[in-house]
């Protein structure tokens, strides 16, 4: 069940950099100049709360996983192994330690609103700093 939850945890962070999101596809939007782009990005990672972006994506995966179990059970499946969902304390320690760039990712609006930009803050993150984060939720 550990790795059940790690793979959980993980699928979670994953999907909150998502490339697609078929609400997304929908829309038409127009080209917004690079400047103009990178000038929001700032803004947006200048005004990041940490405590309050790690919180609401704690509260985020462990309304998810506890979804999953709710579901599981329902199914009459029994979860062999139940590890606990790491403290919340535990997990903002974690969480803080990431780029500001990250952490506003782990927003769901946010990141679906500005996935190119969260998949380049995934994709220039110190991995360390990544795989110690994902370490936390195993």
């Amino acid at each position: 069940m550990k790795k059940v939850f790690s793979v959980i945890a993980i699928l979670v962070i994953s999907l909150l950099f998502a490339t697609g999101c078929k609400k997304e596809e929908a829309k038409v939007e127009k080209p917004v100049p690079a400047i103009q782009t990178q000038e929001k990005a700032q803004t947006a990672e200048g005004t990041v709360n940490a405590e309050e972006n790690c919180g609401k994506a704690y509260d985020f995966m462990k309304a998810f996983v506890d979804q999953i179990e709710q579901q599981m059970a329902k199914q009459g499946k029994q979860i062999p192994n139940k590890k606990e969902f790491p403290p919340k304390d535990k997990f903002i320690k974690a969480c803080k330690e990431l780029p500001k760039e990250i952490i506003i990712c782990l927003d769901m609006e946010y990141s679906m609103k500005h996935q190119q930009e969260c998949q380049e803050a995934k994709k220039n993150a110190d991995p360390e700093k990544m795989k110690k984060f994902e370490e936390m939720l195993k």
